[in-house]
């Protein structure tokens, strides 16, 4: 049944992290759904040693996303906005103004459904998300406050909440590495967690065969599956709403 207007979401985002991110932005940030992280993570982070940019983790957040009557009026029922591009904290996207002044700061989504991982990103515009990280202000922040609020009410400055943890798993323990040795030492020893060359890994077979839908669904199964192991007080099960925005795009066309 179609909405009747903006509809409240609560759903699971996912973002990369090491020990020395715990405090990271929750906003003005790029995230992404559990496929859309595994997708990441295989393509832009294993392979190397170290890790590039010292990754080690996979964390999780719940978010309550509301976006504005303004959106779905103007885009015909739209319950997510356009997805814009962040970087350092900054949009960069080349609609990023026209879009905060025509619909507010909405979050905003994108799905590929070309991978077998359909990997899905939100963007989250908060304070100042037209200013790099380095020189956002009070004031700017005052003038261009963006959409994160305790209480999610749809309006044009009140589109997400604040990011609340819920848990984290480490790439070792996802991938079932032997965890005696440290990276260094492990590949020290000629293993290699991915190798695109052969699309398998040296001593590890988690990542073996990126394209494939069988390894995929298994992976994404796994990271599914430690994260209810580990994270019981939370629901197994949440809302995809870029799913459902696809869903209900191909359904008007």
């Amino acid at each position: 049944m179609e909405a009747d207007g903006p509809q409240a979401e609560t759903f699971y985002i996912y973002v990369v992290g090491n020990s020395s991110t715990s405090g990271a932005l929750t906003s003005n940030v790029i995230a992404r759904n559990l496929g859309g992280i595994l997708h990441y993570v295989h393509n832009h982070i294993i392979g190397s040693c170290p890790r590039k940019y010292g990754i080690d983790r996979i964390r999780r957040f719940e978010v309550t996303v509301k976006n504005t009557q303004s959106l779905y009026t103007q885009r015909s029922g739209s319950q997510m906005g356009p997805f814009m591009d962040f970087q350092a904290g900054q949009c960069v996207s080349e609609d990023c103004n026209k879009t905060w002044q025509r619909y507010g700061y909405v979050v905003g989504c994108k799905k590929r459904s070309s991978s077998g991982y359909k990997p899905a990103w939100y963007s989250f515009p908060g304070e100042c998300p037209n200013t790099p990280l380095a020189f956002k202000s009070e004031d700017c922040a005052f003038d261009f406050p963006g959409g994160e609020c305790d209480e999610v009410t749809g309006g044009r400055d009140c589109t997400f909440s604040s990011w609340k943890d819920a848990g984290e798993v480490l790439i070792d323990e996802l991938e079932g590495r032997n965890q005696t040795l440290g990276l260094q030492e492990w590949c020290g020893q000629g293993n290699r967690e991915y190798d695109p060359d052969i699309d398998a890994g040296l001593g590890i077979d988690f990542w073996d065969k990126k394209e494939d839908q069988t390894f995929i669904n298994e992976r994404m199964y796994k990271l599914a599956y430690l994260f209810w192991k580990k994270f019981k007080s939370f629901a197994t099960r949440v809302t995809e709403p870029c799913d459902q925005e696809e869903h209900r795009r191909l359904s008007s066309s």
